[in-house]
């Protein structure tokens, strides 16, 4: 039981942080609410929606703002069109083998025009740390973001 639990465990977390890079979202407490958006359309599981939604209150309290909740449900709406291309039934570990932006075509994930501009107006809310520096995200650069 023990090994099976902390295989399960080493499996979420991979997935987690494979989700952090490919669908564009960083570390920040508006990336991780956007990646349990993500997450709850992929698995289809409420429990995601609730941590999501509840990060998302939390800044738009702090902020003053509704944009964190526009923000958070512009991740449902890219989840769920990743999830009717079966992104969620590709193993983690063949993910890694993949370029990103073939994965991110592959499952039709999109820049989160939203999200990238709460990054841009919000800059010391965010940590942008979901790729390696030096890589440059074409769509992403290229990507005009309005809220």
């Amino acid at each position: 039981y023990e090994e099976m639990r902390v295989n399960m465990s080493r499996l979420f977390f991979l997935t987690h942080d494979i989700y952090h890079a490919i669908f564009r979202y960083d570390t920040s407490s508006m990336g991780e609410s956007c990646v349990q958006g993500v997450t709850k359309e992929l698995v289809n599981f409420w429990p995601m929606q609730y941590v999501g939604l509840c990060i998302a209150t939390r800044m738009a309290k702090r902020l003053r703002s509704l944009e964190p909740y526009r923000v958070y449900f512009e991740s449902e709406r890219i989840g769920k069109k990743a999830a009717a291309a079966g992104l969620f039934y590709q193993n983690p570990a063949d993910l890694l083998e993949m370029d990103i932006q073939e994965i991110r075509d592959k499952y039709n994930i999109e820049v989160p025009v939203k999200y990238k501009a709460f990054c841009d107006k919000y800059g010391d809310e965010v940590k942008l740390d979901q790729l390696h520096p030096k890589y440059e995200d074409v769509e992403w650069i290229t990507t005009n973001a309005t809220i």
